[in-house]
């Protein structure tokens, strides 16, 4: 009875964590609080607007993300980590803001749900490897790897940076992947818009003088 009791805890807190930091708060922080519509207008009017400012937010996000691993364990730093965590949580969520802008570049309205639900269950999936790999690696051991100082909490601050790594790599790759897919998609407008240009000219044009020649 007593691990039963213990245990609501557990389920009390959770809807903290679902409700406020993953879910319905974190979303209402970024559209209405976070969001702006200057810079969403902005980056309406650029070619590669929405994707070039998801870029500018991720790399801020990751960068003060490596800033953990100065919050040295003393009350001093209280501080400047709450800070840090303000800072890099702010570029995420406007990070987020422009991430969800492009869904309706790999989606339709039909499928728009399944999508986002896609890539909402792979990102938790892949944190799952990640979490492992940094409580086998540089939580539970003894001896952590980079002689990292364990005593210092080295190995825990170090986790952040691990965090931000992973981070880089994939946002990159589907950064990258955008990037390339909008200009392509610019390219193509362009060439059929030429075309269809092309052939309206052509039905104006007097052919009398060419005809005269025969």
């Amino acid at each position: 009875m007593n691990k039963l009791f213990y245990g609501l805890y557990d389920l009390a807190n959770s809807a903290y964590t679902i409700i406020i930091v993953t879910f319905i708060t974190s979303a209402y922080f970024a559209n209405h609080i976070v969001g702006n519509s200057q810079i969403g207008a902005a980056a309406d009017k650029k070619l590669n607007g929405k994707i070039n400012l998801l870029q500018i937010f991720t790399i801020l996000c990751i960068l003060s993300t490596c800033l953990f691993w100065f919050a040295n364990p003393y009350t001093n730093y209280i501080l400047y980590t709450l800070i840090i965590f303000f800072l890099s949580n702010y570029c995420y969520e406007v990070a987020i803001i422009f991430y969800n802008s492009l869904l309706k570049n790999c989606s339709n309205e039909n499928n728009i749900g399944k999508t986002s639900g896609s890539g909402f269950a792979l990102g938790y999936i892949g944190s799952i490897p990640i979490l492992l790999f940094t409580l086998y690696v540089f939580v539970l051991p003894d001896t952590i790897p980079f002689g990292l100082d364990k005593s210092k909490f080295g190995n825990i601050r170090f986790i952040p940076i691990i965090a931000a790594v992973c981070f880089l790599i994939f946002s990159y790759l589907m950064i990258n992947y955008f990037k390339r897919y909008v200009q392509f998609k610019k390219n193509v407008n362009h060439n059929l818009l030429f075309l269809k240009n092309l052939f309206n000219s052509y039905g104006k044009i007097n052919l009398q003088p060419l005809q005269n020649l025969f």
